[in-house]
């Protein structure tokens, strides 16, 4: 009896081989896995709040880009602005044609890398235009740059009895209204022959037709009288 109770008073000591071996590993790993996953919750935390501060740093530098430098630029040239201009080229034909139904002093420039038509033309038959997401930067043949923000989309341009449609910026110029360049004559398949002062258009799938400039570049007179 006495050797029984002795037993069972040292149960607990015996079983501490079993609890050294087996149980304190298995509350070690619940531990660290609770550890583990607790580091792995920071991690992502902080992984998120970078990336957050990253998209807003870029975000900012983005908008400081933008500021310091404003709105895009696109380069752009014309060759001649006035009549002192085209009469220095020989590489332009000028002479008057139908625009939105109202003549104007139109110059063919294979030395403009746009088409553009005079704002005063532009006020004056209130022609509808659009304003560009960016900015036209177009160098002048004095050297100076104009900065042009708005366009005047598929103005119809009438050939005798063919109309073509040209989209042209809006820019501030005298003696001329309306100056198609190398994005319009390139899209028309046009071919200009400076010393003939013509202008011969070979559209594919279309009859060829010709169009007879001036002899002499002279500003739109008859426009004004409109």
């Amino acid at each position: 009896m006495d050797h029984r109770r002795s037993d069972l008073a040292n149960w607990p000591l015996s079983l501490l081989p079993v609890l050294t071996s087996q149980v304190v590993p298995l509350v070690v790993e619940l531990i660290g896995l609770q550890i583990a996953d607790r580091l792995s919750e920071l991690v992502i935390g902080v992984a998120i709040r970078v990336t957050a501060l990253l998209s807003v740093r870029k975000c900012f530098l983005s908008l400081n880009r933008l500021l310091k430098t404003g709105r895009p630029k696109t380069p752009g040239r014309v060759y001649a602005l006035t009549q002192d201009d085209a009469h220095a080229s020989n590489a332009v034909v000028s002479g008057t044609l139908p625009v939105y139904s109202a003549y104007a002093c139109v110059l063919f420039d294979s030395g403009a890398t746009h088409s553009f038509i005079s704002s005063a033309f532009v006020q004056k038959h209130a022609l509808p235009t659009v304003v560009l997401d960016y900015d036209l930067s177009v160098a002048t043949p004095v050297g100076d740059a104009l900065v042009i923000s708005k366009v005047c989309v598929n103005c119809p341009v009438v050939f005798d009895n063919h109309m073509l449609l040209a989209d042209l910026y809006v820019m501030s110029m005298k003696d001329f209204d309306v100056i198609l360049g190398m994005d319009w004559l390139s899209s028309t398949h046009v071919v200009v022959d400076c010393h003939r002062k013509r202008v011969d258009f070979r559209i594919p799938g279309e009859t060829d037709f010709s169009f007879l400039g001036s002899a002499s570049v002279s500003p739109a007179r008859v426009i004004s009288a409109l």
